[in-house]
This record gives C-alpha cells, structure tokens and sequence, in this order.
C-alpha cells in the first residue's frame, strides 16, 4: 500500500508539471493553408503549419515559426522553413485567430503569397 500511494503521488505530480498548456494550445484549421499546430510556454509562441496538400513529389510539408505572444498578439519569424518569413498572429478569441504575412523573402522555397495577405483560422481540438 505504501508504494502505491507514492506511485499515485508521483503519477498526479507529473501529469501536473508535464501539462501546461497554454490557452492557445491545440490545432488549428488555417483557411486556404491547412491545419496548424500551436504551442505556448509562458511568453513563448511555436507555430507549425502543417501543408494540407502533397506537393508533386508526393511529400506533405511543414514550416515552423516561433515568437513572444504579448497578450493576445504574436510576431512570428521563420524557424524551419524554405523562406525567411514574419506572420502577425492576432488571437481574437481563444478559437478563432488571424494571420497577416508582414514579410516574405525567398531561400529554397518560394513564398506562395503576397505580403499583406491575411488568412483566418480556428481551433478544432
């Protein structure tokens, strides 16, 4: 019995410092982009967009972006991505966001839309 209670004690200790989601935390559906993956620490923002469609090699792609979120707003730069990019994200509420691309230039990949476009997105899960 004593090493179950420090068994459950350990099991509630960890599941409390393992998850700490922050409010924005989930997937998102990006309109017109595909599903994108958003994570927060404190101040600290990761976003992934996940390519709802194959390119023609047949391989679905991702970049990944990061940021401080200050309130409800989050400048993001280009963390693994084909293109130097900066997207403003703009939480409107905690499920429903939107995108600006505030810059583009060009590395290995393309930038596939003008600066200035906007896209919105809503959490799904």
């Amino acid at each position: 019995m004593k090493h179950f209670k420090y068994l459950t004690f350990s099991i509630l200790l960890f599941c409390q410092t393992a998850f700490s989601a922050g409010i924005y935390d989930g997937i998102w559906n990006i309109d017109n982009l595909g599903y994108a993956s958003i994570h927060q620490k404190g101040e600290k923002l990761i976003f992934i967009l996940l390519d709802g469609e194959a390119n023609e090699d047949g391989d679905y792609l991702w970049e990944a972006y990061w940021g401080d979120l200050i309130e409800n707003k989050s400048t993001q730069i280009t963390l693994i991505s084909g293109v130097l990019a900066e997207l403003d994200l703009v939480f409107e509420t905690e499920t429903k966001l939107k995108i600006e691309l505030k810059s583009c230039t060009p590395q290995t990949g393309d930038c596939d839309e003008p600066v200035g476009t906007t896209f919105g997105g809503q959490r799904i899960w």
